[in-house]
């Protein structure tokens, strides 16, 4: 089974992402069934309020465990952390692939190099997408 890891925003506002993330994560499996995906924000939303006393651990954790354990780092959406996981992934040489209007699509590196650059141009700091079932 591929294991993938799946990033997205959290900290800015907590409860409404986790519950985004679990209807994505649902949406996914339920689509991609030889795929185990795994959710840094699952794993660790328990800190809830220590988050931040923790975070640098999280992160490493992150990255040296869960992304180097991945084949693939799917992603919905963009915040500080997720850009780290996005450009660790990178240097991994991981396959990245981009999670917005329902779909998947692999994402190269110049592409999301345009919309960091883009982001960072706009000051956008967290930006994600969730789709509706019609």
């Amino acid at each position: 089974m591929k294991r993938v890891f799946f990033s997205h925003p959290y900290s800015n506002a907590p409860l409404l992402n986790l519950s985004r993330i679990t209807f994505i994560l649902n949406r996914l499996k339920g689509r991609y069934t030889d795929i185990l995906f795994i959710s840094p924000v699952h794993a660790f939303s328990y800190f809830n309020e220590e988050k931040m006393r923790y975070r640098d651990s999280i992160m490493e954790y992150c990255k040296k465990v869960m992304i180097e354990s991945c084949e693939e780092v799917w992603f919905a959406g963009i915040s500080s952390g997720c850009l780290e996981e996005i450009e660790y992934a990178l240097e991994l040489d991981k396959r990245v692939c981009i999670y917005e209007g329902g779909e998947v699509r692999e994402i190269d590196e110049i592409e999301i190099r345009k919309l960091i650059d883009t982001m960072e141009d706009e000051d956008i700091i967290y930006t994600y997408q969730i789709d509706v079932e019609k």
